[in-house]
């Protein structure tokens, strides 16, 4: 009964570790069209705030 739980829990433990990596090597980026305006428009509020 012992070797049983053991067995069963080591590989609970794998697959949770091949869960956990796998979610890990998907990559995400942010881009999209209008990313200059909107780090130009972030830029000038960041400056407006600290001129305050």
């Amino acid at each position: 009964m012992k070797i049983s739980k053991k067995v069963i829990i080591l590989s609970f433990l794998c697959l949770g570790i091949s869960f956990i990596s796998s979610a890990q090597e998907s990559k995400v980026t942010i881009e999209f069209k209008n990313a200059e305006t909107a780090v130009k428009l972030i830029r000038t509020y960041t400056e407006a705030l600290q001129t305050l």
